[in-house]
């Protein structure tokens, strides 16, 4: 590993003053095209952080709002953490739209934008009246548009922005800081409870995740505009598309009505709802839901709860490069299929309590770790697959409907499974069997378009990279 990282180095050093092509002479080192694509998106990878630490800390604060802004009433500050996630989808259509019109920098901008203005402003929330509540919902589900826009259009600009050979390991740019953002609140929690009272976090100390993340927000969105110049880019496509409102394409012309350019593709948007459902599936019964399933219905203590959760994502945070890594190898498609098959064996036992009752020592404990962090990983990959559905020009639109479908199917999953112990392990099942059929298909199809072309019935599923598939 330290060789290789040293061949890296070396490379980067010799590669020209910019930014590194897939034909520049280190073309045969996977990790230093990795690093230096890494490197000038470090803007993006910026702003998830920063998203993460406010999404995660909503959860830590819940309490304290409840009582400063709604009069004691936890169940609206449930509620109102809700309304982002509900509000998301609208995002991803709204702002997947203007990524096929005006460009996907520019949207990704406006997104980010209106995310932070969003998260800005629910730090500055009234209390002890009734339109700190209008206040705090508004801003809520403002927050949450631009966290759809931003989640949506990332992912087409990031798998755009990449050299083909690393298609999937773009996703790290996104991800990565995602899972760095949920431990660095946990630990930050614990240093914030030790030297603030109850009293002084009810007074103003829960505004701090929100102002922290909103007053820095603008700061990678300005290095975004500095350094989105001297991205890499593929010859055939470019992720900014934008061409003075043009299409993008580049010709100047409009694209076509949304119901009328996707209508063509709806076998590709099947696929993609169904495969992104198993993303957002266990993004929703993951990070968040598990930490709190485990006390109630496993036995387990509030602490034994959140040490599993931040270890399975500590040690996802190193296996998820190397699933990428494998993805961008071995295919997207096969890779995807190995983690739908993952995720069904495992969802069934992973919300099981009698599973549970003897996990509390190694090693039983620690499997249970290793087979979580795996999981995740895995379905990290499905994203990347999912943007590779659809050709360029629809791409923005395309995506961002899947991801909503997904996201819908995807986020009502604790509020369905709340009430049972195990609801969540069939809810989970099913979704990844839904998800592991797409990717069957999707095999199936790539072979057959290959054979057959585009006058066959198999659509193509394919159009950032044939191979491997």
């Amino acid at each position: 590993i330290f060789f290789r990282m040293g061949q890296a180095h070396a490379c980067l050093q010799r590669a020209p003053k910019g930014h590194l092509h897939e034909t520049d002479a280190c073309e045969d080192s996977y990790l230093a095209l990795s690093l230096q694509y890494y490197k000038e998106h470090r803007s993006v990878a910026a702003s998830f952080f920063l998203d993460a630490v406010e999404w995660y800390s909503y959860q830590y604060v819940i309490p304290f709002i409840g009582k400063a802004v709604f009069g004691g009433n936890a169940q609206w500050a449930w509620l109102t953490w809700g309304v982002a996630p509900i509000a998301s989808p609208i995002g991803n259509v709204l702002f997947g739209a203007v990524a096929d019109r005006w460009g996907r920098k520019t949207s990704l901008l406006w997104a980010s934008s209106v995310l932070t203005v969003g998260t800005l402003a629910q730090g500055l929330t009234p209390t002890g009246s009734h339109a700190g509540c209008i206040w705090m919902v508004t801003f809520r589900g403002l927050q949450g548009l631009g966290y759809g826009g931003k989640f949506s259009v990332s992912q087409v600009y990031l798998a755009e922005a990449a050299p083909l050979r690393i298609l999937a390991a773009s996703r790290a740019v996104a991800m990565v800081p995602v899972a760095a953002g949920l431990l660095a609140v946990a630990g930050a929690w614990r240093v914030f409870t030790s030297f603030l009272t109850p009293e002084q976090i009810y007074a103003w100390g829960w505004r701090l995740p929100f102002l922290f993340s909103g007053l820095l927000g603008p700061l990678p969105i300005l290095l975004f505009l500095w350094e989105g110049r001297e991205t890499l880019h593929k010859p055939e496509e470019t992720p900014d598309t934008a061409s003075q409102g043009g299409a993008p394409d580049g010709t100047g012309q409009k694209p076509p009505a949304t119901s009328g350019a996707l209508s063509p593709y709806w076998k590709q948007l099947a696929l993609g709802f169904a495969g992104v459902t198993v993303h957002y599936t266990f993004e929703g019964m993951g990070f968040l839901y598990l930490k709190d399933w485990l006390p109630r219905w496993a036995g387990w203590s509030g602490s034994e709860a959140t040490a599993f959760v931040l270890t399975s994502t500590a040690l996802y945070i190193g296996i998820a490069p190397v699933m990428l890594y494998v993805a961008d190898h071995v295919g997207l498609g096969k890779t995807s299929l190995a983690a739908g098959m993952l995720c069904t064996v495992y969802s069934g036992p992973m919300f099981m309590p009698k599973v549970w009752a003897h996990s509390h020592v190694w090693p039983a404990w620690g499997s249970c770790v290793i087979i979580y962090s795996l999981a995740l990983s895995g379905r990290s990959v499905v994203v990347a697959w999912a943007v590779d559905l659809f050709p360029s020009d629809i791409r923005g639109r395309a995506f961002g409907l899947s991801a909503t479908l997904g996201l819908c199917l995807g986020a009502i999953t604790p509020g369905l499974c709340a009430n049972s112990a195990t609801a969540a392990a069939y809810y989970c099942v099913a979704a990844s069997a839904l998800g592991t059929l797409a990717f069957v298909v999707a095999l199936v199809s790539h072979q057959k378009y290959k054979e057959e072309g585009p006058e066959g019935r198999w659509p193509q599923v394919a159009f950032l990279r044939d191979e491997p598939y």
